[in-house]
């Protein structure tokens, strides 16, 4: 329990440290994240040294000014220095911890001091390796491509027109400035009763992070179920050129969520039993709200 997982942390468990550092990073509080792996580094913790090492490649700065001091410019160069090298060993965490006392800087508050001032030349694979979007492919363009608002038709997997990374570039700069979080529940809908305008029937799924839910004996994780479900189509239409809505009409709709979720393998799938008209599911329907908050009390670890 998460609980349990604060309270050995506090009282000096390294093990418990690291794994509270990466709950943090996985939810995208990377304050505290920081913090955490910082202080079980300190005792020796390698993976803790090669993660507070990474996090502070991400935040730094391609060349020294910029408004820093003379000790921060100096943190830079040998940030870029490591960069260049490729490497987040022990030695490389020694050799900051070393730098920083001798030009008595605070690591933590010089880390979160960064995340407000996000450079303007980091690349997309950069931000996205803040936000732990790992794995993504190079013509990916949104945060999250199921996510209602970013809905398009033509586009079913991560591929989106080059045209449009300057934008994903943009909102995941936006995402880590606000510190955004997915919720710990998602509401998502998968038509039985296609209707352009998500007016028709429906399935109602629950997206539960495994981070803070308990895990059910038999489940499917949320990147497998989107990613399955879009594959299919895109294989068994690829010689097909009629009308894409055509298409998902004979397939009985499309699958979205109704709340931005970046990191979908964190994520586990429950069907909520019944049918719902599209237009009606939120949180806000008794039914659902009922089922929702009973899921809650049971499997809140």
């Amino acid at each position: 329990m998460l609980r349990d997982l604060i309270q050995k942390a506090e009282q000096g468990s390294t093990d418990a440290q690291y794994e509270l550092g990466r709950l943090y990073r996985s939810e995208q509080f990377y304050k505290y994240a920081f913090h955490w792996f910082l202080k079980t580094a300190k005792q020796g913790h390698s993976e803790a040294q090669n993660a507070v090492v990474e996090m502070l490649l991400l935040c730094r700065k391609k060349t020294s000014g910029q408004g820093h001091t003379a000790s921060q410019n100096m943190m830079d160069k040998m940030l870029h220095s490591i960069k260049e090298t490729q490497r987040t060993d022990e030695t490389t965490f020694y050799q900051i911890m070393e730098t920083a006392e001798q030009e008595k800087i605070d690591l933590e508050a010089e880390f979160d001091n960064r995340l407000g001032h996000i450079r303007k030349d980091w690349g997309i694979k950069e931000l996205e390796a803040m936000l732990g979007l790992t794995g993504r492919n190079d013509s990916c363009c949104s945060y999250d491509p199921y996510y209602s608002p970013h809905y398009n038709p033509d586009v079913f997997d991560f591929e989106m027109p080059s045209p449009s990374r300057q934008q994903y570039s943009e909102e995941l700069k936006k995402k880590i400035k606000e510190d955004f979080q997915s919720p710990g529940i998602i509401l998502a809908t998968k038509e039985i009763t296609y209707s352009w305008e998500y007016s028709g029937k429906c399935q109602v799924l629950m997206l539960v992070n495994k981070n803070i839910y308990k895990t059910p004996l038999h489940y499917t994780n949320a990147d497998e179920y989107f990613k399955r479900f879009y594959n299919e189509i895109r294989r068994e239409n690829a010689d097909r050129r009629d009308y894409i809505y055509l298409i998902y009409r004979e397939k009985q709709g499309r699958l979205r969520t109704l709340s931005e979720c970046g990191r979908y393998e964190d994520y586990f799938v429950v069907e909520i039993p019944g049918e719902f008209k599209c237009t009606d599911v939120s949180f806000g329907n008794k039914a659902i709200r009922q089922i929702v908050e009973h899921f809650k009390k049971r499997y809140l670890k």
